[in-house]
């Protein structure tokens, strides 16, 4: 039986090369047929094969490494890849998160500061130079 790591790498392999050559080849392509919804399923099944991806990793965590158990062998080499791939993405978004988070806090004290001492505002409106 195929492991459900491998299957994930597979998947995710196939429909990242399905959507970086239409994205490549969108100009050419587009004479003979529509790009556009071919790249919305092939990033739909990405993101779904990501969630089911994590959901194999995290919910094995720690497998064994040694093939005589059988069904509950998985390739170390595969399984910690898999494990810092997902990884590094989740922790890509979450730094994506707090970075939108902080420059909408930082709007709104902006927002808030000029809001509260309209004096202040209009003497920083005439004081910036003119063309």
């Amino acid at each position: 039986s195929v492991s459900p790591i491998l299957f994930f790498f597979f998947v995710l392999g196939v429909t990242g090369i399905i959507s970086k050559v239409l994205s490549l080849g969108r100009n050419y392509l587009i004479r003979y047929f529509r790009v556009s919804p071919l790249l919305s399923i092939a990033g739909l099944i990405e993101f779904v094969f990501f969630i089911l991806g994590s959901v194999w990793v995290f919910k094995i965590f720690e497998p064994s490494y040694n093939p005589a158990d059988g069904d509950l062998y998985c390739n170390k080499i595969a399984y910690l890849f898999a494990l810092i791939y997902i990884s590094s993405i989740y922790v890509l978004l979450l730094g994506l998160l707090i970075f939108f988070c902080s420059c909408l806090m930082l709007i709104k004290c902006i927002k808030e500061k000029f809001e509260h001492d309209p004096e202040q505002a209009k003497q920083e409106e005439t004081s910036l130079p003119t063309n």
